[in-house]
């Protein structure tokens, strides 16, 4: 079973703490950024597209109301200057009703100074309508039908001067008769009527215009304010819009994100992990060490269900070379049988009940729910299982499944380096006939394995050989050396050193021996040999014997001369003979 919370525990590689984690809830390093400079230049892409939309819907609702703002202030400035012309030609009539009253004073005096004196202010006041009619004049706008109204009024205008100059002289004669006045006056009032008449039609063309104008400054304004409205409605509407699109968006982009970080984290778990278990094998010299630093590893993650399954063969025996923890573990009992050991591949059972669960996970209580089982290929076979489970209350995750596979190929794979490193260490030191240390390890050991002490050279030769050879054949002279290599094992000491030295010569290296030691040694090869060779039916052969100590010289290599030149005089002596070298 997996445990929540976890413990704090050794790491499995560094001697350091750690706090242990649920494989599904561990957390990822803290200070890796939140972002990526791909994902800042789509966002500030994004953003700067939003932006231009916004812009240009702004530009277009400010196009459109400085439009109808122009619209309003020409046609403002139009009004007034209709306006202000109106009032030019209300100044006009003012002064031609005002020379016109001037004129009506004058004609009801007697007193002629009286008269002259009143005709003097009318002329003052024509000055004045006259100038501004000038004004009027300077200020048109040209409307339509103002020339027409405009030449009528001066038709009526200089009528009116004609007349006005005549009364002026009869006003101003003592000799004019009142009824003269009179009449004069009538003409005058008929003339100034039509005169201000064609004034009147004149000045309403400019008051209409300037009406017209406020209308259409009026219109402008309420499409200013039309213009506004809709402005602040699109652009309120576009903001929602926006916003709505852009927290969706966010939405989205967090939660990529964050499933980004999550397998990012996971892959930076799953790395480190691997490291610290590659790590941890590298440290392991032999086999039992890569097993306790599996087993360490099942304690330091927190895996105390975990089991290794591991057999001698390919489909042999299983032995629980790590027992779990807690449970039972699993009940199989060869390799051949494990559903995972003969598919090759790792097999996650998540549910004991199902039709396609692990049968001997359906045969286990109902307190396991689920389990995940990785073969482990130690060379080219598939020698081991690495497991784990988890109880009904809890549930293994992927990252579980992944760690446990993890931990299996890199347990292969350091199991089966150091097998293929041990079996070519025994090959490079070791005769291929025989199985005994050849020459090379021979000399190899001398330094290291050669006591300070006492020790004593066994030095054997098979008699005639050669003859064995060729009467039966290099077969059975294979055979033969192979039977004595297995006498030689039985009749020396475990710590004792023997080599094939070349051909059919053997050494064996007695540490801690004297002559009778080896002697000993020599007599009981020659009583295994008998037995060896009544037993096997081989052809039969003999050995020749020498012996020499540290006695005979101070250093090995002059021991084996020794020890050789003592096996010569067993020879000589007739064979199969033991001789020890004399003092």
């Amino acid at each position: 079973m997996v445990p929540a919370p976890r413990r704090q525990v050794r790491d499995p590689v560094a001697d350091s703490k750690a706090v242990k984690q649920s494989p599904s809830g561990r957390k990822s390093a803290r200070g890796a950024e939140s972002s990526r400079p791909q994902h800042t230049a789509h966002l500030v892409a994004s953003a700067i597209v939003r932006i231009m939309i916004v812009v240009v819907l702004l530009l277009g609702i400010l196009l459109a109301v400085v439009r109808e703002s122009t619209a309003a202030a020409s046609a403002s400035k139009q009004a007034n200057l209709a306006a202000s012309v109106a009032a030019d030609l209300e100044a006009v009539g003012q002064a031609n009703a005002d020379l016109e009253s001037s004129f009506e004073r004058a004609s009801g005096v007697q007193d002629v100074s009286v008269r002259v004196a009143e005709f003097s202010t009318s002329n003052a006041t024509g000055i004045r309508g006259t100038g501004a009619f000038s004004t009027y004049v300077q200020r048109s706008l040209h409307l339509p039908k103002e020339t027409a109204a405009r030449d009528a009024y001066e038709r009526a205008t200089n009528a009116w001067d004609d007349v006005a100059a005549r009364f002026g002289a009869v006003l101003v004669s003592p000799a004019t008769s009142p009824a003269t006045i009179a009449k004069s006056m009538q003409q005058l009032r008929v003339l100034q009527d039509a005169r201000q008449t064609r004034l009147a039609s004149l000045r309403s063309l400019y008051l209409d215009q300037a009406a017209s104008d406020e209308t259409r400054v009026a219109q402008a304004q309420h499409e200013v304010v039309n213009t506004a409205i809709w402005a602040i409605a699109v652009i309120g509407a576009l903001g929602v819009a926006i916003t709505i699109f852009a927290a969706r968006r966010a939405s989205r982009q967090l939660k990529a994100r964050a499933r980004v970080e999550q397998e990012r984290a996971a892959t930076e778990r799953r790395t480190d992990f691997e490291a610290r278990v590659q790590r941890s094998m590298a440290l392991s010299v032999d086999e039992p060490a890569v097993l306790a630093s599996v087993e360490h590893t099942f304690e330091a993650v927190g895996y105390p269900a975990a089991e290794l399954l591991l057999a001698d063969t390919e489909g042999g025996e299983l032995v629980r070379a790590i027992a779990p923890q807690s449970g039972t573990g699993c009940g199989v009992r060869r390799a051949s049988d494990c559903p995972a050991v003969r598919l090759r591949q790792r097999l996650d059972f998540t549910d004991a009940g199902a039709i396609d669960a692990c049968p001997f996970l359906r045969e286990r209580d109902a307190s396991v729910s689920q389990c995940v089982c990785v073969p482990v290929t130690i060379g080219d076979q598939t020698l081991a299982i690495l497991r784990t489970e988890a109880p009904t209350a809890e549930k293994l995750s992927g990252e579980d499944a992944e760690w446990i596979a993890i931990l299996a190929r890199n347990t292969g794979e350091r199991i089966s380096a150091l097998r293929a490193f041990a079996n070519s260490q025994q090959q490079a030191s070791t005769d291929s006939l025989t199985g005994l240390a050849n020459r090379r390890t021979l000399e190899r050991a001398i330094d290291s394995r050669v006591p300070a002490g006492a020790y004593a050279v066994v030095f054997a030769d098979i008699d005639h050989f050669k003859d064995l050879n060729d009467t039966f054949g290099h077969e059975t002279g294979d055979d033969c050396l192979r039977a004595f290599a297995r006498v030689l094992g039985r009749a020396t000491r475990p710590g004792d050193l023997c080599a094939r030295y070349g051909g059919e010569e053997f050494v064996v290296l007695l540490p801690d021996a004297r002559s009778g030691d080896a002697e000993g040694v020599a007599e009981r090869i020659q009583v295994f040999l008998a037995e060896e060779l009544r037993d096997t039916r081989l052809a039969p052969f003999t050995v020749s014997v020498g012996i020499a100590t540290t006695d005979h010289a101070s250093s090995i290599e002059e021991i084996i001369r020794a020890a050789d030149h003592a096996m010569f005089e067993a020879k000589a002596a007739g064979r199969n003979r033991i001789v020890t070298e004399a003092v």
